[in-house]
């Protein structure tokens, strides 16, 4: 039992160190990336749906961006409510916070980025079925549990830039955890200074 412990705590120590390298690296490329470089910020509300291999909805949120030259780091918040109709109960629901970074590429009036990162997701899913239904009016009942993980998240965007503070875009967000895996397609319309 010793040897299995000790081997998941060491599994977990070279995770952190290799996460705290990776971090480092990437702060020490934006700092020497350049002296004449564009900084920028913006805030992007976003609305999409959702869809897992259990249940399906709609998603809104709002992330923070903050723009260093071609590098991108952002926060972001989405909420996710299932959708159905007379279907069971209750209603699933989740919420996610993403951190992460990544780069853009493109011109002045067209990006495409990619980002990656970590996050928390939690909420409130379905378990085992408590009553059967009683027809078209009478939906089936479960048992419900609380959840929260941890997940990798990863985003990938296109963006249309027609004054340098607004952009009109597409994001596809992932967010891959143990609880509920999920693919989020948004509309996002971004306000800030996104462009020089």
């Amino acid at each position: 039992m010793y040897l299995i412990l000790n081997t998941t705590f060491n599994i977990q120590n070279r995770m952190k160190n290799k996460l705290l390298i990776t971090v480092v690296i990437l702060m020490m490329t934006i700092v020497v990336s350049g002296q004449d470089s564009f900084k920028g910020y913006a805030i992007n509300p976003k609305l999409g749906f959702f869809n897992n291999s259990k249940v399906g909805g709609f998603a809104g949120g709002v992330e923070i961006n903050y723009i260093n030259n071609i590098f991108l780091f952002s926060l972001d918040y989405i909420r996710l409510d299932e959708f159905n109709i007379l279907g069971p109960e209750p209603q699933e629901n989740y919420n996610q916070i993403g951190l992460m970074a990544g780069k853009f590429t493109g011109n002045k009036y067209l990006r495409f980025q990619y980002q990656a990162g970590a996050g928390p997701l939690w909420g409130l899913k379905r378990t085992d079925l408590k009553s059967s239904g009683t027809g078209l009016l009478g939906p089936e009942i479960y048992n419900s549990k609380d959840f929260f993980t941890v997940g990798l998240v990863a985003k990938l965007g296109f963006k249309v830039i027609p004054f340098n503070f607004m952009s009109i875009g597409i994001d596809i967000n992932a967010n891959v955890n143990k609880e509920r895996t999920s693919i989020i397609p948004m509309l996002s319309i971004e306000f800030g200074s996104i462009r020089k």
